[in-house]
C-alpha cells in the first residue's frame, strides 16, 4: 500500500511539471486568443488598431492625428487604420492636423478609451464650403459679389450685389478677405479710409461692421489681409507710408497699430508712391512695391523695399536693402514662401526670399517675357502656376513655376485673349482663374489644367459685375 501511495504522488508530480512545462510553451511562443488582440504595428498583447472611415473627400493633402502625434495621411474616402495600436485602457483622441485643399473636415467619435477592442467607429466628414469673388468697381463706388460654382467655376450673383462704398461716393481701389472668409476690406481712394464688410456664410452677402469706415493715409490705395488674419494693411500711395490695425476677428473692428503709419528709408515721401504689398505665408515679412521717380523711358523708377512684423503688435520695422525693378508693379510669393514673383516692364523676375532676414536675391536669367503693360500676378495656391494680366496687349501670361529653381516656363496656350485686363487672381482650390475687364465690366473666368496649367474658357464667361470699371478682385 505504502508503494501505491507513492506512485500516485510521483504520477501527480508529473502532471503538475507538465502543466507548469506547456504554460511556459504558451507564453515563450506568444500564445493565447489572438482573436481579441488587435495590434496592427508594435502593440504587444492586449494593444488594438484605430480606424477612421472617410466621406465626402475631393481635396488633396488631408492629415489626421491620434494623441497628437500619431499622422495618417487620407487620399481617398472610406476606411484607414492609423500605423500605431494603443494598449486596452489608454485614450485615443482623433483630430484633423491638416484640412484638405478647398474643403473643411469634421471628426464624430473622435475620443474614447480602448476596452479590450479595435476602434471602428471613427468617422471624418468632409464638406466644400461656400466661396465667393468680390470686385471693386471703382468708377462706381461698390463692389461686386460672386458666388463660386466649386464644380464649374461658375459665378452667380450674391443677394444684394452690388455693395455701395461707405461715405458715399467713394473711389474703391482694392479688396481683400481675411483667411477666414469673414470679412472683406475696401481701400477708399476718396475719403482715406478702409471700409470693412461681414460676408454672410451661407449667402456671401456683404454688411458694413459697426465702426467702419476706419482713417487711412492719403489715398488708401491698396489693401492686404497678413496671413495669420491679425492685422490689416493699407498703402498711402501719395504719402508714401503704410497703415497698419489689428483685426478684432470676433467684431471685424480695426485698432491702429502703434507706430502707424510707417515708411521705409529707401522709399520716403510722395515721390516713393507705394503701388502695392505682399506679405509672405509666414506673416513674418512684408513687401512694399514702390514708386521712386521716373526715367527717361517714362517708365516709373521702382523698387521692392522690405519690412519684417512684429507677430505681436504688427508693427512693421524696415529690412535693409532690396532689388530695384524699372517699371515694377506688383509681386506675388509662391505658397511656401520660397521666392517672390516681381512683375515690371520688362516681364517677370524672380527672386529667392532669406526666411532668416527677409532679404531678396535675384535668381540668375530668371526674367522672363510678359505682355505689354503687365500689372497684376497671382499664384495657384498649390505653387505650380503663376498668371500676369497685361493691360496693354489685351492678354494675360500664364507660367509654371519650377518648385526647385524658381523659374518660369509658359503654359499651353499663352498668352490667354482678354481685353483691357485690370485684375487677375486665382480661387482657393486652385482649380480656376478670374479675370477683371473693363470691355462690359466683366469677370472673365478659366479652368485651369492641373497637369499643365493650360486654360480653358468656364461656361457662361463673361460675367457682368454690374458695378463700372472693376480694377480689384479676391476670392475667398
Amino acid at each position: 500500500m505504502f508503494q501505491k501511495e507513492a506512485f500516485r504522488i510521483k504520477l501527480n508530480n508529473i502532471r503538475i511539471a507538465l502543466i507548469l512545462l506547456t504554460m511556459a510553451c504558451l507564453t515563450a511562443c506568444g500564445g493565447g486568443s489572438g482573436s481579441t488582440n488587435g495590434s496592427t504595428a508594435g502593440g504587444g498583447a492586449n494593444s488594438y488598431s484605430v480606424s477612421v472611415t472617410t466621406s465626402g473627400l475631393t481635396g488633396s493633402g488631408l492629415v489626421l492625428q491620434n494623441n497628437g502625434g500619431d499622422n495618417l495621411a487620407v487620399a481617398t474616402n472610406g476606411l484607414s487604420t492609423f500605423g500605431t495600436a494603443i494598449q486596452s485602457g489608454a485614450a485615443y483622441s482623433v483630430t484633423v492636423k491638416t484640412q484638405p485643399t478647398a474643403q473643411t473636415c469634421n471628426v464624430t467619435n473622435g475620443s474614447g478609451t480602448i476596452v479590450n477592442a479595435n476602434i471602428v467607429n471613427v468617422a471624418v466628414a468632409c464638406s466644400t464650403p461656400s466661396h465667393y469673388a468680390y470686385v471693386a468697381n471703382s468708377a462706381t463706388w461698390d463692389i461686386s459679389g460672386f458666388n463660386i460654382d466649386p464644380t464649374t467655376g461658375v459665378l452667380s450673383t450674391v443677394p444684394g450685389s452690388t455693395f455701395i462704398a461707405q461715405g458715399g461716393p467713394a473711389q474703391i481701389m482694392s479688396v481683400a478677405t481675411d483667411p477666414a472668409g469673414k470679412y472683406v476690406f475696401a481701400a477708399n481712394a476718396a475719403y482715406n479710409t478702409v471700409g470693412v464688410y461681414a460676408i454672410n456664410a451661407s449667402n456671401g452677402s456683404l454688411t458694413i461692421v459697426p465702426g467702419s469706415p476706419y482713417a487711412t493715409g492719403n489715398p488708401a490705395s491698396f489693401v492686404i489681409v497678413d496671413p495669420t488674419g491679425k492685422f490689416v494693411y493699407v498703402t498711402n500711395r501719395n504719402n508714401g507710408t503704410i497703415s497698419a490695425f489689428t483685426l478684432n476677428s470676433v467684431t471685424g473692428a480695426l485698432t491702429p497699430v502703434v507706430g502707424s503709419p510707417f515708411s521705409h528709408p529707401s522709399a520716403v515721401g510722395s515721390a516713393s508712391s507705394p503701388v502695392s504689398i505682399i506679405i509672405d505665408p509666414a506673416g513674418k515679412f512684408a513687401y512694399w512695391v514702390a514708386q521712386t521717380g521716373t526715367a527717361t523711358n517714362g517708365f516709373p523708377i521702382t523698387g521692392v523695399v522690405a519690412f519684417s512684423i512684429n507677430a505681436t503688435s504688427g508693427a512693421l520695422t524696415p529690412v535693409a536693402g532690396g532689388p530695384s525693378a524699372t517699371g515694377a508693379t506688383a509681386m506675388a510669393i509662391d505658397p511656401a514662401g520660397t521666392y517672390a514673383y516681381v512683375v515690371q516692364s520688362t516681364g517677370v523676375s524672380v527672386y529667392s526670399i532669406d526666411a532668416t532676414t527677409g532679404a531678396l536675391t535675384a535668381v540668375a536669367s530668371s526674367l522672363v517675357a510678359a505682355g505689354t503693360l503687365p500689372n497684376h500676378i497671382a499664384i495657384d495656391p498649390l505653387g505650380k502656376y503663376a498668371y500676369v494680366s497685361n493691360s496693354g496687349s489685351n492678354n494675360f501670361s500664364g507660367y509654371s513655376i519650377n518648385a526647385t529653381t524658381g523659374l518660369l516656363t509658359p503654359v499651353p496656350g499663352s498668352p490667354f485673349t482678354v481685353n483691357t485686363p485690370t485684375a487677375i487672381t486665382t480661387d482657393r482650390s486652385g482649380k480656376f482663374v478670374y479675370v477683371t475687364s473693363n470691355l462690359g465690366n466683366s469677370v472673365l473666368a478659366f479652368t485651369i489644367n492641373s497637369s499643365t496649367g493650360a486654360l480653358t474658357t468656364v461656361t457662361g464667361s463673361p460675367f457682368v459685375t454690374g458695378g463700372t470699371t472693376p480694377v480689384s478682385i479676391v476670392t475667398q
